[in-house]
């Protein structure tokens, strides 16, 4: 009986070592699969980046072939050439435009493809323009100040709000915390929950503006489309590219440039890119405005921070890798310098 029981012992325990033996190699299988997954899915998503660094990479040579170019041709501007005139050859120091919108990938041999799409950021207000510095205290009767006043509203903000979002945006930026009326200082941001500071400089994104007192999500995303804060640069003048940007930036010029006034200056400069800043005051001229508005847009008046001009030196670039089913994509911000190196302001992967 007690050798029967030992073997019944013996056989339990062998059945049992044998499930636990089991059991350690389905889970040592079972990791070394979800181990060899995620190498091999960091493999390819590293491989993806790298696809899209290389697309940033190819998007500043065709910048830099464009600056050169333009100091070839003495023709310093830059706009959104249509592919016929790249084409042709008539516009070749515009190849980067041909990316202007998001382009279908690229096959790269083996190695994956590439969607490039190159903008221009000084198409847009730069809203750290705003501040004044002590002519920010004579409020909408300086003319910058009412500008942007009169843009928010062009742009669907209700007055009252729009009034809130100007004064509380040049309090976020100044240095100083003297509130302005109905504008609202770091004393005002502690009391909300939770509490923080105001920045008291230039905006880092747009997305800070969700933090400044009267900017709703409503209202944020009315200007967004038409609004950056590059190139950073503090008490200096910030212009816009009117050879690239759309009539609802064209509407802040002048608060007589309504959106119809706006798409027939970008009829004109479809038909020919302004070459010279004469140009751009003739189809002012032509579309009605007042010959005294007109030479303070374009020559460069005290009256204003942001001014008007026929080039760029700020870009962004969206580059996305593909490789099998992953894509890694890289946004970025730069600035193309003279010696054609380039700064970058912003560079995000996701």
């Amino acid at each position: 009986m007690n050798r029967k029981k030992e073997s019944g012992a013996a056989l339990i325990i062998t059945v049992m070592i044998i499930a636990a033996m089991t059991y350690l190699i389905t889970e040592m299988t079972f990791r070394s699969r979800v181990y060899l997954t995620l190498s091999s899915n960091f493999i390819y998503k590293t491989k993806s980046f790298y696809i899209a660094r290389s697309g940033i990479e190819a998007a500043k040579l065709l910048l830099k072939y464009d600056k050169e170019q333009d100091k070839e041709n003495k023709k310093y501007i830059d706009y959104y050439a249509v592919s016929e005139d790249i084409m042709s050859g008539e516009s070749s120091s515009e190849v980067w435009s041909l990316f202007s919108q998001q382009q279908m990938p690229v096959q790269l041999r083996d190695y994956g493809s590439v969607a490039l799409k190159i903008t221009d950021e000084q198409s847009k207000l730069n809203i750290n323009g705003i501040d004044r510095g002590q002519s920010s205290e004579k409020g909408l009767k300086d003319p910058e100040l009412n500008r942007y006043y009169k843009y928010f509203i062009k742009l669907g903000v209700p007055e009252d709000r729009a009034e809130i979002m100007v004064y509380s945006l040049i309090d976020w930026i100044d240095t100083n915390d003297n509130e302005l009326m109905g504008g609202a200082e770091s004393g005002y941001y502690q009391s909300l929950f939770p509490p923080y500071m105001a920045r008291n400089n230039l905006l880092a994104s747009t997305r800070e503006l969700l933090m400044v007192k009267g900017f709703s999500v409503d209202d944020f995303q009315k200007i967004l489309p038409y609004i950056t804060v590059f190139p950073k640069k503090k008490n200096k003048n910030y212009y816009i590219n009117i050879n690239t940007a759309p009539p609802e930036v064209i509407m802040f010029l002048d608060e007589q440039i309504d959106i119809d006034i706006a798409n027939e200056i970008v009829s004109a400069r479809d038909e020919e890119p302004f070459r010279t800043l004469s140009d751009f005051k003739k189809v002012l001229l032509d579309v009605g405005l007042e010959k005294k508005k007109v030479v303070d847009i374009i020559t460069y008046s005290s009256k204003f921070n942001v001014r008007v001009s026929l080039n760029s030196d700020t870009f962004n670039i969206k580059s996305t890798g593909y490789i099998g089913d992953f894509n890694e994509t890289i946004d970025t911000v730069i600035k193309r310098l003279p010696n054609g190196k380039f700064d970058t302001y912003y560079f995000k992967s996701y």
